[in-house]
């Protein structure tokens, strides 16, 4: 036999060689060191039925895992399987590379603990502790056709025993997601539908593969979603109450993605805010908005950038107070750091980290009927007024513009008794950058 050919078939050998043992010793390993980290960096335990690795097509499953809650046999998440579809690019590229992702059946249990916490706290309590690799560089990857089949969510509140919210049948498809470009040949079209609270809610959209770019919409139209309702569930340290209101959306979400290129996720479409009344922590109120409605050209997600085409509010009525100590209402509330952690500390970011600012540029912004309650106790004898009629259009506002905004102010100050003290009329321009202010008053 030719030297050339036994070369060439020990080479083979020592290939299949490597391709089994890796399928046999992998599944091992990821198993023991996943248990290994949940064991000894949380209070729970993960237990794995079976992993299997087939190095010869890249498939990756992970079948029946469970992981407790915290110092408990209660399961807090579990799964049926968990399929990956691995690239072989991953290895040239340094990054995981998924051309499908399946998870089937997940459920999860949520539980709100009262003081701001949930049965998941102690997860991101530990990630905002671990300071050693906030420089590091990010894991890059990138997800084709991630699909989940017949999940399900439990919330309860452990304060409310009668508070209790059901997602069943969750069913979700995305064509792609990631921080570095790979596209798949084939795409699922993005669907998302669900029963929350057994009331079904569904959401389609289409994929547009090309040879070298991805680009998938979806559709996103809401009405009455009850603002008091989701308020609830935010972090209770905050410096006011939403008592009413209600929010409308239409929107169109469009992800795009190329080989060469960074993705760029846009949404765009309109919001309408209506009867929406906020009160500071003593019950007094801060302002009510009758409605206010706002069309979005076009919002890059990713990139933090937004161009507004149009801001419409109407009605709307601020309550400012100072009380006898001199201490005005909305002072205390920019005082109020609602979302502090117990340490107060402000966030720090990342040494190195270069972050872009956001940037946001309105088109047009108008303010019609608009009215000011003003009250003053500090002196001897509380001053009270009230600015009417307030009307303030704005038009071509970008911070980052050097030309300035073109504005006009008019109103009507009157005693509480409505008797008319004068009228107040404002024209011109104002820039930012630098900052300037070009104004004519007419009283």
């Amino acid at each position: 036999m030719p030297r050339r050919k036994k070369i060439l078939i020990a080479v083979a050998l020592l290939a299949a060689l490597f391709l089994v043992t890796t399928g046999v010793i992998l599944p091992e390993v990821i198993e023991r060191q996943a248990v290994a980290w949940v064991a000894g960096n949380t209070e729970r335990q993960l237990m794995i039925g079976d992993v299997d690795f087939n190095p010869f097509n890249g498939k990756l499953t992970i079948a029946d895992l469970r992981l407790t809650e915290p110092a408990s046999g209660e399961i807090f998440l579990s799964y049926d399987r968990l399929v990956f579809d691995v690239n072989i690019s991953s290895v040239w590229r340094r990054a995981l590379i998924v051309d499908r992702l399946q998870l089937f059946s997940p459920t999860v249990t949520i539980v709100k603990l009262g003081n701001d916490r949930f049965n998941f706290s102690d997860f991101y309590a530990r990630t905002e502790g671990a300071g050693e690799n906030a420089g590091a560089a990010p894991l890059q990857f990138a997800i084709s056709n991630f699909i989940v089949r017949n999940g399900s969510v439990d919330y309860l509140d452990s304060d409310k025993p009668e508070v209790r919210h059901t997602v069943r049948d969750f069913e979700l498809a995305l064509p792609f997601f990631g921080n570095t470009p790979a596209l798949a040949d084939e795409f699922v079209q993005p669907r998302l539908s669900l029963k929350i609270d057994d009331a079904p809610f569904a959401v389609e959209g289409e994929a547009k593969p090309f040879a070298d770019s991805l680009e998938a919409t979806l559709q996103i139209k809401l009405d009455n979603i009850d603002l008091p309702f989701y308020a609830d569930y935010l972090p209770r340290k905050r410096p006011v109450e939403i008592e009413s209101g209600s929010l409308a959306v239409d929107l169109d979400l469009s992800y795009k993605v190329t080989r060469d290129r960074e993705a760029r996720l846009l949404l765009g479409g309109d919001l309408v805010l209506t009867g929406v009344s906020v009160v500071d922590s003593a019950g007094e109120k801060v302002f009510f908005l009758p409605l206010a409605q706002v069309s979005i050209g076009w919002a890059d997600l990713l990139a933090r950038s937004a161009a507004i085409e149009d801001i419409a509010v109407y009605g709307l009525e601020v309550f400012v107070r100072r009380d006898a100590a001199g201490d005005w209402n909305h002072a205390r509330l920019a005082r109020h750091d609602a979302f502090a952690g117990e340490t107060g500390g402000a966030p720090v970011a990342a040494s190195g980290a270069a972050t872009s600012r956001p940037h946001l540029q309105v088109d047009r912004f108008r303010l019609r009927n608009g009215i000011v309650h003003f009250r003053d106790e500090a002196g001897k004898r509380p001053f009270v007024r009230q600015f009417r009629d307030i009307d303030i259009d704005l038009s071509r506002v970008d911070p980052l513009s050097l030309e300035p905004s073109p504005f006009e102010i008019a109103m009507h100050v009157t005693e509480p008794t409505s008797v008319a003290l004068g009228r107040i009329a404002l024209t011109g321009e104002a820039g930012l950058d630098p900052p300037r202010l070009n104004s004519a008053v007419n009283i």
